[in-house]
């Protein structure tokens, strides 16, 4: 009796070291990874699941996620397999105009701003919210 007792201890002894070099090495591994925004004119799912899949081949990604709703795609990587910058140089590789927004700032939708500053004269406009126009001015 008193040897299938040591032998219960010695087992729960190993198995509760076991489970705390485990949980180490999990906290070890999240601080592996970093994450970065980037806002992308991205208008429909077609574009956005171009970039979920396309960015997920790039080396070091672990998550992507782009929101159609504030246009920005939110990436989880390795880094020191790949850095922000190199993210956003593969986005713009895809087509799409893209810029990092800092994580402290508010996502602002100004890809979709005219960088014309003369008022639009014409009667057709790409988006009514935008400002930006299409066409001749008068």
């Amino acid at each position: 009796m008193k040897t299938t007792n040591k032998i219960f201890s010695v087992m729960a002894i190993v198995l509760f070291m076991v489970t705390a070099v485990n949980t180490n090495s999990f906290a070890q591994e999240a601080k592996k990874y970093d994450e970065c925004k980037i806002k992308v004119e991205a208008n429909c799912n077609s574009c956005k699941a171009k970039i979920e899949k396309n960015m997920a081949f790039e080396k070091g990604i672990k998550d992507v996620n782009v929101d159609l709703e504030t246009k920005v795609a939110t990436l989880k990587f390795k880094t020191e397999k790949t850095s922000p910058e190199k993210l956003l140089a593969a986005v713009q590789k895809l087509g799409y105009k893209a810029k990092l927004v800092k994580s402290d700032a508010k996502v602002k939708s100004d890809l979709n701003k005219c960088n014309d500053p003369a008022p639009c004269k014409t009667t057709k406009c790409k988006s009514k919210k935008s400002g930006c126009c299409s066409g001749k001015s008068k």
